[in-house]
């Protein structure tokens, strides 16, 4: 993998949780958003010093529900690689409508087949994806 290439942190399940959200789940208190956000910056930290493109990959619910993310954005802008999406099926288009408008989103999934057979989809918003593949120093 090149230097600078992106390297993303997928948060998604296991969070510290333990406020009951009256539908049979948990949400994270303050003190649990806190600790969950430090982990994901001390992983993206690691992920700099490596030398490669930190991001942190999730889906709006959780991230809100979870993660204090304008923290992630303060330090590492533009480093949110969010899901959103209608079904999972063949979509080989965004659906506009589904973008989840968030601060600091650098890329958004939009779906989870864009092909028959698998690949998901996503839209670069900032140009992040080029990282570590123009530059002409090798790793």
């Amino acid at each position: 993998t090149p230097k600078n290439s992106i390297v993303a942190l997928d948060f998604e399940h296991g969070a510290l949780a333990s406020v009951p959200d009256g539908y049979g789940g948990y949400v994270s208190s303050d003190a649990e958003k806190a600790a969950n956000t430090e982990t994901i910056l001390y992983g993206m930290r690691r992920i700099k010093q490596a030398g490669y493109t930190p991001m942190y990959y999730s889906y709006k619910p959780f991230t809100l529900n979870h993660v204090n993310y304008q923290q992630i954005i303060k330090e590492f802008p533009n480093s949110l690689w969010i899901a959103a999406y209608p079904i999972d099926g063949v979509s080989p288009n965004p659906l506009y409508a589904y973008f989840p408008s968030m601060d600091g989103i650098g890329i958004w999934q939009f779906t989870s087949a864009y092909i028959a057979g698998g690949l998901d989809g996503n839209v670069d918003l900032t140009g992040i994806t080029d990282s570590g593949y123009t530059d002409t120093n090798k790793p």
